[in-house]
């Protein structure tokens, strides 16, 4: 029996490598559910953990509007590690006994460039946990550059910003490197006392891409306030942050707006700032996004559901984020 268009729900989810976050709207837009969960990051947690982290996030989306899986018309899910077709098909084998047929999944690259451009052509700038540049022409073509994960890449990232903060730490305890404020932020943040514990710590730890990564914020903090070596990182970052716009947008050819995204580059942080400086004097055009990727994923789970992203429906999503959603997710 088909669900009546007042029952019926959207639901789009962005897995990161540090938690999962998602929104659920009616056909008109209006964002009734936010939640956030764990990782879901495919490249750095078994397959079942992620299912079972998206299939949670999704159910406790329609417990806070007492909605049923049979009301879901479109599910979008923007996933680091999606794009690879083994993976992507893994996981939605994994979810369509709950949403058959209704489950989309892309890279959360994507879902972060139509949060800023409601699902037009264009290039993202992502600084997270991870980073990348990614890019979707006018005629579909997708590019990419970076994303490589963090054993190989993410420059620019708040696992590359944590890394170098505890290098710098450690060479300071040596006698290496210059004395940071890094090193008080850190011991506060992880709970320890001294700096050969920040071997063990990480070593220790399940996830030590998280904890590196937790870090990120610190640095900017730290740069924010004057710290020397704080400030080296962060211009570092920024540098090759601005580095991957370039590289993609000489494969790119055609000029399109630029959407930076990821806690990193938020509104109002030092790295955000240097960045936008650097592409402002190479003459790109950066937009600021209307929202996070979350929403991005709903903008898509929309489309793909049959519904027109008119002024009615962009207006409703976007007086309702304001209210329900800001402050809540980032």
């Amino acid at each position: 029996m088909p669900v009546p268009l007042n029952k019926q729900w959207f639901i789009g989810v962005d897995g990161g490598g540090t938690s999962t976050r998602g929104v659920l709207s009616d056909r008109e837009g209006q964002i009734r559910a936010v939640v956030r969960g764990d990782s879901s990051n495919m490249n750095s947690r078994p397959l079942p953990e992620v299912i079972h982290t998206l299939k949670k996030v999704c159910q406790d989306l329609l417990d806070q509007v007492g909605g049923t899986s049979e009301q879901v018309q479109s599910v979008f899910l923007g996933l680091a590690g999606a794009g690879r077709p083994r993976e992507r098909d893994l996981l939605l084998e994994g979810l369509q006994e709950a949403y058959p047929g209704r489950v989309q999944v892309d890279n959360d690259a994507v879902t972060a460039l139509y949060a800023g451009t409601w699902g037009r052509p264009g290039m993202v700038l992502i600084a997270g946990t991870g980073s990348i540049a990614y890019g979707v022409s006018t005629t579909g073509e997708r590019y990419r550059v970076g994303g490589w994960g963090w054993l190989l890449g993410d420059e620019g990232s708040g696992f590359i910003l944590g890394q170098e903060a505890l290098r710098a730490i450690l060479r300071a305890f040596d006698g290496r490197g210059k004395e940071t404020q890094l090193t008080s932020l850190v011991f506060s943040l992880y709970g320890i006392q001294e700096a050969t514990e920040v071997v063990s710590f990480i070593h220790a730890s399940e996830n030590p891409r998280k904890l590196m990564a937790e870090v990120g914020p610190l640095v900017l903090q730290a740069a924010e306030q004057g710290d020397e070596v704080a400030l080296e990182i962060v211009q570092q970052a920024a540098q090759d942050l601005v580095e991957l716009v370039v590289a993609c947008s000489r494969v790119m050819v055609e000029s399109l707006p630029i959407v930076l995204a990821g806690g990193l580059l938020g509104e109002g942080t030092l790295l955000r700032e240097k960045v936008m400086n650097q592409l402002s004097d190479l003459g790109y055009s950066v937009e600021k996004p209307s929202f996070p990727p979350s929403v991005g994923a709903l903008i898509m789970a929309l489309q793909t559901g049959g519904v027109t992203l008119d002024r009615a429906v962009k207006q409703n999503m976007t007086e309702s984020w304001a209210l329900l959603g800001e402050g809540v997710q980032s």
